[in-house]
């Protein structure tokens, strides 16, 4: 888990107000609270190198139409961080370096449809630090390194999209920071991004949960969850091209409701000792069961390995298709479960059959 890697902002200090249009200049504030810098109309542009200390922070709101920030080393200390509500057309952070600490984050309500962090290096951590959205908003991810120590993580409900633009992405979600969508919240992406993204919950654990009555994708590359778990509950229906899917220290993958993955793993050699085919792996000493409860399914291709792990089917689970290999500790069978294994071998074995090897 990175330590915080963003450097300090200006460390001159600058007035609180309000702004209508124009540029907040570079500096640091450090009264006012929540509205030290108060936008509430018109284009403003916050200059880079920003700090924001003792509580200090941002408020957009009224109806404004588009408000950028520069970027550099950009600092929130306590508070709130950046609120986005009322009306507000377009907010931007350009690509920089962003640390919101003490429980500071960025928090988008109401109506404010375009909202795009475009990439560098984003560091949150605290008590109810992280990026929350709600309500009819879309967030658009740009390349770069997503960090958060503790607080809510990334928390999308409502009607919600979170957008990834095209590149590569590190994500860390540690000590209960979680991924989490609930109701309409959905991904989309543009062009072909790649994610690492871990889950390293600690005594916390962090989680990717979904929630809801969606369908949506996620974006190619590797999900690890160590004291994590993968969640989906409702009727969600999540997808995604080759991706992996790394479990240990009693991680774990769930479904219950309705809902249902479909997933192909990577073909090609991913990471040194990647073996290519395989979808879902569990460390030899993770004994966690895996679960599909209720009326979920999958339609999915690749290796499902779980040398030490239990698999349980309970409900009336239907609709189960793997093309591939299924490998578990054992098969747990409760209730009306149908489940297809079209054999396609990816680690060699000694029959294409259903076996028991002690």
């Amino acid at each position: 888990m990175p330590g915080n890697p963003v450097g300090s902002g200006s460390t001159s200090a600058a007035a609180c107000g309000t702004w209508l249009s124009g540029t907040v200049a570079t500096g640091q504030r450090s009264t006012g609270g929540a509205n030290c810098v108060n936008i509430t109309g018109g284009t403003v542009t916050v200059a880079n190198n920003q700090r924001f200390t003792s509580n200090a922070g941002v408020n957009i709101g009224g109806i404004t139409s588009s408000v950028t920030f520069n970027g550099g080393n950009t600092n929130f200390v306590g508070g709130t961080g950046v609120a986005i509500g009322g009306i507000t057309d377009h907010v931007t952070f350009q690509s920089g370096n962003y640390s919101f600490t003490g429980g500071a984050g960025i928090n988008i309500s109401s109506i404010a449809p375009d909202n795009r962090l475009e990439g560098g290096t984003w560091y949150f951590t605290g008590t109810g630090s992280g990026i929350t959205s709600s309500g009819n908003n879309n967030v658009t991810l740009g390349p770069g390194s997503y960090i958060f120590d503790g607080g809510t993580g990334i928390s999308l409900s409502g009607n919600v999209s979170l957008n990834f633009s095209a590149g590569n992405y590190v994500f860390w979600f540690a000590n209960g920071a979680d991924l989490s969508f609930t109701n309409n919240a959905r991904i989309s992406f543009t062009g072909s991004p790649h994610v690492s993204m871990y889950f390293a919950g600690g005594n916390s654990w962090s989680d990717l949960t979904t929630n809801g009555n969606t369908a949506f994708s996620v974006p190619s590359g590797e999900y690890y969850f160590d004291h994590g778990r993968f969640e989906n509950t409702g009727n969600q229906l999540i997808q995604g091209q080759n991706v992996f899917f790394y479990f240990k220290s009693g991680g774990y993958m769930e479904t219950t409701g309705n809902s249902s993955f479909g997933f192909t793993a990577p073909s090609s050699n991913i990471y040194s000792g990647y073996y290519p085919g395989v979808l879902v792996y569990s460390d030899r000493a993770n004994t966690a069961t895996f679960s599909w409860t209720g009326n979920s399914s999958t339609m999915s291709r690749g290796a499902i390995y779980l040398p030490s792990s239990p698999l349980s089917f309970v409900g009336n689970n239907s609709g189960n298709i793997l093309t591939g290999q299924f490998i578990a500790d054992r098969f747990i069978f409760v209730g009306n479960t149908n489940m297809t294994v079209n054999f396609n071998e990816i680690a060699p074995t000694q029959l294409p059959a259903l076996y028991l090897v002690e």
